[in-house]
């Protein structure tokens, strides 16, 4: 079956991006807007690296997205993200719930 199909069989109203991390596949934008397209809502649980980019983001919100849920595990982690900003990551946060809060154009 095809994602589509998936989604228009499914009885729910949520469809939820998360796992990994789903800003990472390129269709993302396409995917969200597919799931707006069969009357469902559209969610996504990251780490909030790529939200940095105001473009991406303006894409996202254009695409359909309206609700971000964010994991910030890996912040506190001595991993691959550990020197990046807590602080920068909150700041991101606000734009993006500023940015997803405004009517669309």
């Amino acid at each position: 079956l095809e994602i589509e199909d998936i989604v228009k069989r499914f009885n729910g109203y949520v469809v939820s991006f998360s796992g990994g991390e789903p800003t990472l596949r390129s269709d993302l934008p396409e995917l969200i807007r597919m799931t707006v397209r069969n009357k469902k809502i559209p969610t996504l649980t990251t780490n909030g690296l790529k939200l940095a980019d105001d473009k991406y983001l303006k894409k996202l919100k254009k695409a359909g997205l309206r609700i971000i849920h964010l994991s910030l595990e890996s912040w506190f982690d001595e991993g691959e993200f550990g020197n990046f900003m807590l602080r920068e990551v909150i700041v991101r946060i606000v734009f993006a719930d500023t940015l997803l809060s405004r009517p669309p154009p």
